[in-house]
Parts: C-alpha cells; sequence; structure tokens
C-alpha cells in the first residue's frame, strides 16, 4: 500500500508491475465477473 492509501499489485508480465489495483478492478470485473480480493503483505524478517 502506497503512503495515499493507493494499492498496487504486480504480475508477471510487464504490463502488470506496480499498477494500481483501484484503476483495473473494474475492468477485470466486467469482463470476468466479481472478484475475490486477498492482499497479503510478506514479512521480510525471513532472510
Amino acid at each position: 500500500m502506497m503512503p495515499d492509501g493507493e494499492i498496487k499489485y504486480t504480475q508477471h508480465s510487464d504490463s502488470y508491475q506496480n499498477v494500481s489495483l483501484e484503476g483495473r478492478l473494474p475492468a477485470t470485473e466486467q469482463h470476468e465477473g466479481q472478484q475475490n480480493i486477498r492482499i497479503v503483505r510478506p514479512n521480510p524478517d525471513w532472510y
């Protein structure tokens, strides 16, 4: 999550790296139906 509250997401392709979830979600739901979103924040203390 960004300091302003915006949520970004990343997929494997370059065109979907650090994309605004708010901007992408309506188009995805229009083509694929309602989405169930899970936000995972890894804890970086494993390394």
